[in-house]
């Protein structure tokens, strides 16, 4: 029988017990990305939202998703926000590599 993937984050080398991966110990994965000082930064869980300070989301609208795997998303991060940044597009993107597999 193949392993299904989709397990393999609740398997915890430090517990005995199949549990849900803790976000506290998983890396953000924004470590490398440099926020301009004039930008509003959420850090939650699932996700990380940044936008300029000085616009406000509205309730409605368009969004375009752009996809990474755990093995690109730190190219794509850093290109992605870097445009964003440039532009003044607020985005966001998930905080954590435990995220990626919910």
């Amino acid at each position: 029988m193949p392993i299904d993937l989709k397990y393999i984050p609740f398997c915890q080398s430090n517990s005995s017990f199949y549990e849900p991966p803790d976000r506290q110990s998983s890396p953000r994965l924004d470590d490398e990305i440099h926020f301009p000082n004039n930008w509003k930064i959420y850090k939650g869980t699932p996700w990380t939202n940044c936008r300029p300070s000085n616009v406000k989301i509205p309730e409605q609208g368009w969004k375009i998703h752009i996809s990474a795997t755990l093995w690109n998303y730190e190219k794509i991060l850093r290109e992605v926000s870097n445009y964003c940044f440039s532009k003044k597009v607020a985005f966001k993107y998930l905080s954590t590599k435990a995220d990626f597999f919910d």
